[in-house]
């Protein structure tokens, strides 16, 4: 993790994707705090609102912008000034806390992409074969991954045992 913190430190814009329940909110929170960057959580602009997540983008300064529900553009957003990080979890432990919150949004998440990209089997396994096909074989430039267990010694990570409880939202 030390060798991205210095590749994103020179960004205006990290925003961190990937599936939900992949631990993009730990995930852009722990960059937030070792970057010294704003956190912006996905539900300052609502979650999925395009125009919103542009009017932050356009802020003038550093920030860390959790944003799940905006993969499906991760192509279209990595640029000099804005860093796109995908958070990459195991898909048993995705799988696991989608059933633990009773997460009901994975058809509505697979919609947003090409059809030649969606797999009906999860929201998340076409999240990361969208990734694979689309920001790695074309070589998209500022385009970058973070293992959610690369986080579990990261003073802000809680351990599994003690998040049973958690709701969606919740990190602490």
């Amino acid at each position: 993790m030390k060798e991205l913190l210095k590749t994103l430190k020179g960004y205006m814009n990290v925003v961190v994707l990937g599936p939900q329940r992949s631990g993009t909110r730990i995930g852009s929170k722990v960059l937030s705090h070792e970057l010294g960057y704003e956190y912006v959580d996905e539900k300052a602009f609502g979650i999925e609102s395009e125009k919103d997540f542009k009017d932050i983008l356009r802020m003038p300064h550093p920030k860390v912008i959790q944003a799940p529900a905006m993969t499906h553009k991760a192509g279209f957003m990595a640029s000099p000034v804005t860093a796109v990080v995908l958070m990459v979890r195991g898909m048993e432990d995705i799988s696991a806390s989608e059933k633990r919150i009773d997460w009901q949004y994975g058809a509505h998440e697979v919609r947003k992409f090409p059809e030649s990209a969606q797999c009906y089997v999860s929201a998340a396994a076409t999240k990361y074969a969208f990734w694979e096909v689309t920001v790695k074989m074309e070589d998209i430039p500022h385009c970058y991954e973070l293992r959610y267990d690369d986080l579990k010694d990261h003073k802000l990570f809680i351990e599994k045992s003690k998040r049973k409880h958690f709701k969606w939202d919740q990190t602490s």
